[in-house]
């Protein structure tokens, strides 16, 4: 991949991490709905089971994190029920069109 495309995507994902690591620590200081949070939690355990590149990226930069936010997502790294993100035609749970 080529400097300028490697870059923009470590950029994607440490903003994507640091995201998610902001809405954890909305949750730990109840600032942020229990519910709320647990669908981003799902979300983002779907999105480091499904990108090997989330995944080494993390393993890098997981140094510059919170470290209760790191526990997390080793955490949900190593979870073995396999979440999806969306079915091959359309988002998990849409209703599908007969017909």
């Amino acid at each position: 991949m080529p400097d300028g495309d490697r870059l923009r995507v470590n950029v994607f994902y440490r903003h994507h991490l640091r995201a998610y690591q902001s809405a954890f620590y909305q949750f730990e200081h109840s600032a942020l709905d229990p519910a709320v949070w647990q669908g981003h939690a799902k979300a983002m355990a779907a999105i480091f089971q499904a990108d090997r590149g989330l995944r080494e990226h993390f393993e890098v930069e997981k140094y510059m994190f919170e470290p209760t936010f790191v526990a997390l997502c080793e955490k949900l790294i190593r979870e073995t029920s396999r979440l999806t993100l969306t079915s091959d035609v359309q988002p998990v749970g849409a209703k599908r069109e007969t017909g």
